[in-house]
């Protein structure tokens, strides 16, 4: 038995990739930078599929698990010079969430993910609400190990394996980052910015841009999310909790500069 993670950079940032490849003298790319985010995510893609063609030259493809996901959601803005989260005019890759990577928006938290075991998992698709912190215990049934109990995650073997009955659902999923909260529960998605600001919510299922916020029309819902909000967290000690004030951040920086706990990120000289 073996655990290989994967953890391919591609595509990011900057756009490097070894060659063009098959787009070196393709006719419509509207420049050059398009042409290597193209061979850079075509050089992620065939590294994949060698990993994926061992397996089966082993004889063991049917015996392992491929999962495969995205770490955030969109982010291709800073690469081609235009106003963050826009979508690119010539791949068409955004899809219609709002915002992007660094913010707890659907546009920032949904990602690709599928899962392939021959003979196991018929293909196709599904609507399972799921999350990264599923994968820990779907890791460990199908490694026949008990997962740790401290855990936000739920197998995802039953859905897997053509068995959706026996598959448990979470009430909800819950993101922060710094002050910003955001919850899924249902088809129905909130998000607020800061404790001090309206709480926003979208029928992500109806309205998969969310663009018309029914917190006004649901209060009932609005409470049930803001009381998610309140419950659903811990809070940190290094790190920026929802609300704090800015006195209340400098201090548990200089706290944690004492500690030895904080590393300043210098930029580099850019005239050296």
């Amino acid at each position: 038995p073996f655990f290989l993670y994967y953890a391919t950079q591609l595509p990011h940032g900057p756009v490097v990739t070894p060659n063009l490849g098959r787009y070196h003298r393709r006719a419509g790319f509207p420049d050059l930078r398009h042409r290597e985010w193209a061979a850079m995510v075509t050089h992620m893609d065939d590294s994949v599929g060698r990993i994926a063609d061992l397996l089966e030259e082993l004889n063991i493809d049917s015996d392992t698990v491929i999962f495969f996901a995205s770490d955030n959601g969109y982010s291709q803005w800073g690469y081609f010079a235009r106003r963050r989260w826009l979508d690119d005019p010539f791949f068409h890759n955004k899809g219609p969430w709002r915002g992007g990577k660094f913010i707890s928006t659907e546009g920032g938290l949904r990602v690709p993910f599928f899962v392939r075991w021959p003979g196991k998992i018929a293909p196709g698709d599904c609507d399972h609400l799921c999350a990264f912190w599923d994968f820990l215990p779907t890791a460990a049934e199908l490694a026949g190990v008990q997962p740790q109990e401290d855990t936000d995650g739920i197998s995802l073997v039953p859905v897997l394996t053509g068995r959706p009955e026996d598959q448990r659902q979470h009430d909800y999923l819950y993101w922060e980052n710094t002050h910003v909260q955001a919850a899924r529960k249902g088809r129905h998605r909130a998000h607020r910015v800061h404790p001090s600001k309206p709480t926003e919510l979208y029928d992500i299922v109806a309205d998969e841009g969310s663009t018309k916020d029914l917190a006004a029309e649901r209060p009932d819902l609005v409470q049930q999310f803001e009381e998610i909000f309140r419950k659903a967290r811990f809070d940190s000690r290094w790190y920026v909790n929802p609300g704090e004030t800015k006195q209340q951040v400098a201090a548990k920086r200089k706290e944690a500069a004492d500690a030895g706990q904080l590393i300043e990120l210098v930029p580099p000289n850019r005239g050296s």
